[in-house]
């Protein structure tokens, strides 16, 4: 791993997600979105490869189509009408950083990083082909190795932890929450993945005066399936059920970040950037196709 010395705080206040709205763009006055001189644009995707996934619906300008997952071995259908996780922390990680505190509240007088204010963000994640800008903001110029994010329910203690439960009494104790059907019957999924995720950027970024964008693209397709690719009921995977670890490993192997200054959704590796070698839980991580991409340290 390479030696860091200063991770960038990009600042995300608690932003409320109107009905029918895949991401809320912050109304603050004082958040980055309103700020003069935004060069950099994070975006989110989740549209797998042809050959993986479809969609299905009416195809409607400004809604999500449902996604329909593939079953491996031909046995079950899942369609996914909605996805969402809650973020507790994000940051752009420097080339020369030696890194900051994985929990919420870094120190301070830590010279190490350039601090800004964090709050929850609520990422309700597009189940059709798009490409949706999350925020955007200015961040200082320099060759960035990594997005670092914390996903993990957010507390009523946490800054602006309070409000955001209020408007969404929904994910209280719950990181991801997902609906759809499988095999024609209805579900919720609630889960509570928690985890510290370092999607390394390969190349490294190099962020100037012009725009740069970052994509995340989330592999919701692999959410409920085995190792094989056959696909798991999904109320199987709610608390206490026998597929829980399952699907709460596999939500935090199926994030990935690049560079995607034309809003492809795609990294051009041809796969969908899932995270196949995994990670042995002690923070060691196996590795993945990309040269670091996706890795997950606990």
């Amino acid at each position: 791993m390479l030696s860091l010395r200063s991770i960038a705080r990009v600042l995300l206040p608690a932003c409320a997600l109107g009905a029918g709205t895949f991401l809320s763009a912050c109304s603050d006055s004082n958040g980055p979105g309103s700020a003069s001189g935004n060069n950099l644009s994070v975006a989110v995707a989740t549209m797998p490869t042809a050959a993986v996934g479809k969609i299905v619906g009416s195809g409607a300008a400004g809604v999500s189509l449902d996604r329909h997952v593939p079953d491996a071995a031909g046995t079950h259908t899942l369609v996914i009408t909605s996805a969402a996780v809650s973020l507790t922390r994000i940051e752009l990680a420097t080339i020369d950083s030696a890194g900051c505190a994985n929990d919420d509240h870094p120190e301070p007088d830590d010279d190490r990083c350039h601090h800004l204010e964090t709050g929850p963000l609520l990422v309700q994640l597009p189940t059709d082909s798009s490409v949706i800008t999350m925020l955007t903001l200015p961040l200082p110029a320099g060759t960035y190795r990594a997005l670092e994010a914390k996903i993990r329910p957010v507390r009523a203690q946490d800054d602006g932890g309070s409000a955001f439960l209020t408007a969404h009494p929904e994910f209280a104790n719950v990181s991801v929450r997902v609906t759809g059907t499988f095999d024609g019957t209805p579900f919720t999924f609630s889960g509570d993945a928690n985890s510290n995720l370092e999607l390394g950027f390969d190349p490294p970024i190099t962020v100037g005066s012009s725009a740069t964008t970052v994509t995340v693209h989330v592999s919701i397709n692999r959410w409920f399936a085995d190792r094989d690719g056959n696909l798991i009921d999904p109320s199987t995977a709610n608390s206490g059920g026998a597929n829980e670890q399952l699907v709460n490993d596999n939500v935090r192997r199926s994030f990935h970040a690049f560079e995607d200054n034309g809003h492809h959704g795609d990294d051009g590796h041809g796969d969908d950037g899932f995270d196949d070698h995994g990670n042995d839980g002690n923070g060691h991580d196996g590795g993945d196709d990309h040269g670091g991409d996706g890795r997950v340290v606990h």
